[in-house]
């Protein structure tokens, strides 16, 4: 990915890597697979293993379509960023892109598992103003991006019910018109004072539902960024 060429064109040494954190706009993106408690209960660690490692593998391929970075797997939720470190202007867009081809990857992967195995999964989106870098200790450093954005997609992310997209109004602003959106109103998330605008990515027909969740979403080709 152009990510990593440029992690190794750009970061040769431990104090290069440390002077390259920066606050900047980015769009985060978390993950997370429904009732992967239940799932896990009911699945021999071996067969958890291998399926986990498959869906991460699929997923981190999409994100890495759409220009992503994926930042870490914490447990059994995905964490992207698309705008860092390098950013394409419309990495709002490509994150949504990318949720969508997700779900659409996992509704194709269902099918290989056995009816009991077939989970869910539920996605939030955020963009805004981010500390970004390689931070850590100086045995380990890794690039991640911190802040105030990024709790809110991952309040986001818990908040959608299954198969659902759920963005922020700041991805909203810059999204707008190029999806199918619902608004959802002002919300309030655990952790925040105020409530926020909340979104919701649909399929053109407006029709909602766990097997079909943005289903029938156009997907650009690569050409178009």
């Amino acid at each position: 990915p152009d990510v990593v060429n440029q992690i190794i064109e750009h970061s040769k040494h431990e104090e290069e890597l440390r002077l390259q954190v920066a606050e900047r706009e980015v769009t985060v993106l978390f993950a997370d697979i429904c009732q992967f408690t239940s799932l896990s209960e009911k699945t021999m660690p071996e067969q958890l293993s291998r399926l986990l490692n498959d869906y991460f593998d699929q997923m981190s391929n999409i994100v890495f379509k759409y220009k992503g970075t994926v930042d870490k797997f914490i447990g059994d939720c995905i964490m992207a960023i698309f705008g860092a470190p390098i950013s394409y202007g419309n990495d709002a867009e490509l994150a949504i892109y990318a949720a969508i081809e997700m779900l659409q990857q996992l509704h194709e992967f269902r099918k290989s598992l056995e009816p009991d195995k077939r989970f869910q999964v539920r996605i939030g989106i955020n963009t805004g103003m981010v500390v970004a870098g390689y931070l850590g200790s100086s045995q380990r450093l890794e690039y991640t991006v911190l802040g105030d954005s990024v709790n809110i997609a991952a309040r986001l992310q818990q908040l959608a019910p299954p198969s659902a997209i759920y963005i922020g109004e700041a991805t909203y602003q810059r999204v707008k018109g190029a999806f199918s959106i619902r608004d959802l109103g002002a919300i309030q998330l655990k952790g925040k004072e105020k409530k926020i605008n909340v979104y919701m990515v649909v399929p053109p027909s407006g029709e909602i539902h766990p097997e079909n969740q943005g289903h029938q979403l156009k997907l650009p080709n690569r050409e178009t960024f």
